[in-house]
C-alpha cells in the first residue's frame, strides 16, 4: 500500500460552515501542512462554484501538485452524473458518495437507492478511470456494505471507510475493517473519546486530535498495508464548538495540524510509502 495524506473540507467544518475559507484555501492549507491531497466535500459543494473558481482551485492544485478529490452527498442520478464531469475536470480519481438517508428512518440501509444508480453509471466511471467509493456510516453496517460491493464485485467500486461514522451503528473501527480492508480505497481518518456523561447517565462521544482519543489506527493500518495500490486517508475532526466561534476555529486549526504531524509519523514508523 501506498498512502496518500490529505485533509478535507470536514477538516475545517466551522471554518467552511462560516464562509471563512473556501475551496482554494483549502489547497494553501494543504501546502503549509505538506500533504498531498484535499478531498473537497459535499459542505463544500463544487457544482455550486463558478467556472472561474473551478479554474482556479484546479490551476491551484497543478501549481502546487496537490490532488483532488471529490465528495457528493446522495445517490440522485444527474448528481452524480455531473459529479463525474467535475472528477474529469478536476482529475479527481476518486468519487466519495455519502448515500442520504432520512435521519428519521430507521431502516438501516435501502440497497436498491445505492445498487441501482452505480450499476448504470459505473461503466462511465471505468471509461473515465475514476472510482466511486461508497462512505460507511449509522445507516450502512458492514454486513450491509459487504452485501453491496458482492452484489457489485467491480475494483472500480469500493469503500470510503470513516473510522468513526460506524459507531452510530453501533460498530468498532477494529471490527469493522477486519471485514472490509479488501474493498477500502479511501480512509477518513477520524479520531474520537468516549466518556461518561453526568452522574454517570450514559457516555458522551467527541471528537479530538489524530493520536489522542479511543482510535486504533495502528490496527487500521495493519489490516490495510497488505493493500496493492495507492489510498488516500483523508483526515477529518469532530470539534465541538465551545467558546466563542473564534475559539472554536483556532482549536480546529491547532487540531489539524496536531494531527497530521501524528499521521505523518505514525506512517513513517509502520513503514508505510507515501
Amino acid at each position: 500500500m501506498i498512502a496518500i495524506l490529505g485533509i478535507s473540507s470536514y477538516t475545517y467544518f466551522w471554518s467552511i460552515k462560516t464562509g471563512r475559507i473556501s475551496a482554494i484555501d483549502l489547497l494553501e492549507k494543504a501546502k503549509s501542512l505538506r500533504v498531498d491531497v484535499v478531498q473537497i466535500a459535499d459542505n463544500c459543494p463544487t457544482h455550486m462554484l463558478s467556472v472561474l473558481e473551478r479554474t482556479k482551485v484546479k490551476q491551484k492544485s497543478q501549481e502546487y501538485g496537490i490532488k483532488i478529490e471529490l465528495g457528493v452527498r446522495g445517490m440522485d442520478m444527474e448528481k452524480l452524473k455531473m459529479y463525474l464531469q467535475l472528477c474529469i475536470f478536476f482529475n479527481s480519481k476518486i468519487l466519495r458518495v455519502l448515500p442520504d438517508f432520512s435521519v428519521e428512518t430507521e431502516s438501516s440501509c435501502d440497497y436498491e437507492s445505492i445498487l441501482m444508480p452505480i450499476r448504470e453509471l459505473l461503466p462511465e466511471f471505468k471509461k473515465a478511470d475514476i472510482k466511486i467509493a461508497v462512505e460507511n456510516y449509522e445507516k450502512t453496517p458492514t454486513e450491509d456494505l459487504l452485501r453491496i460491493v458482492n452484489e457489485i464485485n467491480d475494483p472500480y467500486f469500493g469503500i470510503c471507510f470513516d473510522t468513526a461514522n460506524l459507531l452510530g451503528i453501533p460498530e468498532t473501527p477494529e471490527t469493522a475493517i477486519d471485514a472490509l480492508a479488501p474493498y477500502v480505497v479511501n480512509v477518513h481518518l477520524k479520531d474520537f473519546d468516549i466518556k461518561r456523561a453526568e452522574q454517570n447517565q450514559g457516555f458522551i462521544i467527541r471528537g479530538c486530535p489524530l493520536g489522542r482519543g479511543k482510535l486504533n489506527l495502528k490496527k487500521i493500518l495493519e489490516y490495510l498495508n497488505s493493500k496493492a495500490g495507492d489510498i488516500s486517508f483523508i483526515l477529518e475532526l469532530w470539534v465541538p464548538l465551545s467558546g466563542s466561534l473564534e475559539e472554536t476555529i483556532q482549536v480546529e486549526e491547532e487540531w489539524a495540524s496536531m494531527s497530521v504531524q501524528y499521521a505523518q509519523e505514525l506512517f513513517r514508523t509502520a513503514g508505510i510509502s507515501m
